[in-house]
């Protein structure tokens, strides 16, 4: 960890050098640095740097990618569940592939951004799909294999919240660049419950399944607690159901901005919370 912050660092400056010594022309190359490095890090055959550390790592991946195929273990779902919040960075991620492969020998003033924006119409849904479609296929899978309709095939319905949140979405926005005002309505207001159903399926699911709280017998706690200080968890509660609810603000405010650069930079910053 500490030399991948000591790469990205050297990039980092190497970065705002580049734009201030020529203009910008070459910078791109630096955050290429970065790419390569850590995909050859990762992928590197040879019993060096932690070989069974990245063995380990890239098995699970592929017990992922491959869902419901393998049989699921606590380090597989673990990680699949980082992923579900990683929607943005795998578009971002998108972006600086389709850049080094179409525009990398542009000047800054002659690259045409609509090459990438145009295909990412189609791509976006898919990549935002795909965190959710892991954990669903996982859940399946563990239902397979232990007959438990509870939890299991329950937590895959939570998981297809989220499949279901990013169809009406990317329906919406798709009438709402192309026309159609009645059908940009409808989409709209399914969008808008299909993100209520998805707040309150894993609002409960947070609080009640996995923390524990919401007991009525112990005062929404539960029996055994952690922490001495109750208020703690009360609080928790609340910052939760706050987080789970921002939401409403990337909807109120990020689809009525018109400059799609600002808007770009609201997404950014909803997207760190």
């Amino acid at each position: 960890g500490s030399c991948m912050f000591v790469v990205w660092l050297i990039c980092l400056v190497g970065f705002f050098v580049t734009c201030q010594c020529w203009s910008g022309n070459y910078a791109f190359v630096w955050p290429l640095a970065v790419l390569l490095i850590i995909v050859l890090y990762t992928i590197n055959p040879s019993k060096i740097l932690q070989y069974s550390s990245r063995k380990w790592f890239l098995g699970i991946m592929r017990r992922i990618v491959c869902a419901p195929f393998y049989a699921v273990h606590f380090a597989d779902f673990w990680i699949a569940d980082q992923w579900t919040s990683l929607g943005s960075v795998l578009l971002d991620v998108y972006f600086a592939v389709c850049f080094f492969i179409f525009m990398w020998n542009k000047a800054p003033g002659d690259r045409n951004c609509t090459v990438c924006s145009s295909v990412a119409n189609s791509i976006r849904p898919l990549l935002a799909i795909l965190p959710s479609w892991f954990r669903f296929a996982q859940c399946l899978r563990r239902y397979r294999d232990t007959k438990k309709f509870f939890p299991h095939a329950v937590n895959a319905g939570k998981y297809s919240t989220g499949i279901i949140e990013v169809l009406f979405s990317s329906l919406y926005h798709s009438y709402k660049e192309n026309g159609g005002a009645a059908q940009k309505g409808v989409f709209f207001g399914l969008w808008i419950f299909s993100l209520l159903l998805v707040f309150c399926y894993k609002l409960y699911w947070d609080l009640y399944m996995d923390w524990g709280l919401l007991r009525r017998e112990y005062g929404l706690l539960r029996q055994e607690l952690i922490y001495r200080v109750e208020g703690l968890y009360y609080v928790a509660i609340v910052e939760d159901t706050v987080l789970r609810l921002l939401w409403t603000l990337r909807v109120s405010i990020v689809e009525s901005e018109t400059n799609q650069f600002r808007a770009e930079i609201l997404k950014t910053v909803f997207s760190l919370m």
